[in-house]
């Protein structure tokens, strides 16, 4: 019976072990000399990675989500600027906006300033705020596994030891 379940729970925390890693959430926050955006993005590992959804607010504007604008390839990178030529792009009532890096700085500009969706990098453009940080999530559902299984490999030990001490003991003489 308990060879049994010894093999059923790591079968178990084998299938957990195995799943997909969690995705990655990020908290961003973006200001130039004319607009402003934070919020919080979401991608499938951590960065470099695709961003695969995206929350928060642009100019006052609810973010509705992701975007093709100025061919962004939407792909977030660990350090500044955080995004390459191709940048970021979202949708804020309408207006697509697109964040992107060039020559280690990072730009911001909209749909209606650019609708081309090909901008210089102006002053005007530049980002005096570009921050993107990792916010701290919880371990995942195999992380979780693993450490019960560990703690319940070293209670057998610690109790097989113990018994086995126990018998020895008994068997000696008095």
């Amino acid at each position: 019976m308990r060879i049994a379940l010894f093999k059923a729970a790591l079968a178990a925390t084998v299938a957990l072990a195995s799943s997909q890693v969690a995705a990655a959430e990020y908290v961003f926050d973006f200001t130039n000399s004319g607009h402003t955006a934070s919020g919080s993005l979401t991608t499938a590992t951590a960065a470099p990675s695709l961003v695969t959804g995206i929350t928060g607010t642009a100019d006052g504007q609810a973010i509705t989500g992701l975007s093709s604008f100025a061919s962004a390839d939407n792909q977030l990178f660990a350090t500044t600027p955080f995004f390459d030529f191709s940048g970021l792009s979202f949708l804020a009532n309408g207006v697509a906006y697109n964040v992107y890096g060039s020559g280690g700085l990072g730009y911001l500009f909209t749909s209606t300033e650019y609708p081309s969706g090909s901008a210089p990098d102006t002053a005007a453009d530049l980002l005096s705020t570009n921050r993107v940080t990792l916010r701290s999530s919880v371990p995942e559902p195999a992380t979780w596994a693993m450490m019960l299984m560990g703690f319940g490999a070293i209670g057998a030990a610690v109790r097989r030891r113990t018994r086995t001490a126990s018998i020895k003991g008994s068997l000696l003489p008095a």
